[in-house]
């Protein structure tokens, strides 16, 4: 009889013993289970407050530039109630530097020009008589925003020339019976050489 309970609490202790590890073996697997859920939130949580972050500095940055161009739109409105046409042809065939009087004074070291046509897109090239600058126009981009043109600085007379000759050539139109303006959109004043 003792041989048998002897068995039997050695079966019972193998019996026991696989319990124990089953149980151990679950509770371990709920452990992970709960760990992984757990710092997964909690990296998710972190992920999503600097995903919230980066939206609210990338709409405050939309904010800004929609303040700008705000600015931007009131500021080519006065622009335009400044202007002052200086030339208008009559075709826009491709020429080579026509040239037209702009007024300025000696203390201007930028005159600002806009460039229109009435019907289509002119491109072409623009400078001040006698000067190396040349700038390109186009009445795509510059019909709105000004074109700013360096000035002559005449050393001898210690100021910028008085009303230069503004030469200007059309390399490109999209139709030669369209019209090219040129307007004066005013000037920047020096503050001295």
């Amino acid at each position: 009889m003792k041989s048998e309970l002897k068995k039997k609490g050695k079966k019972m202790s193998l019996l026991t013993f696989s319990h124990i590890v089953i149980f151990l073996g679950v509770l371990l697997a709920a452990l992970g289970g709960f760990g992984t859920y757990y710092f997964g939130k909690k990296e998710a949580d972190k992920k999503d407050k600097a995903s919230a972050a980066d939206q609210e500095k990338l709409q405050n940055r939309i904010n800004d530039l929609q303040k700008e161009l705000g600015l931007l739109q009131n500021s080519t409105t006065s622009i335009d109630e400044k202007i002052s046409l200086i030339f208008e042809s009559n075709e826009a065939k491709k020429q080579k530097w026509n040239e037209v009087k702009v007024n300025a004074p000696v203390i201007a070291d930028y005159v600002f020009l806009l460039f229109r046509s009435s019907m289509g897109k002119i491109s072409g090239n623009v400078h001040l008589k006698g000067a190396k600058e040349i700038y390109p126009f186009s009445t795509f981009v510059n019909n709105k925003i000004p074109l700013a043109i360096h000035n002559i600085w005449l050393p001898d007379k210690k100021q910028y020339q008085a009303d230069p000759t503004l030469e200007y050539e059309i390399v490109e139109t999209s139709d030669e019976k369209d019209s090219l303006k040129i307007f004066s959109a005013g000037f920047r004043m020096s503050t001295g050489m």
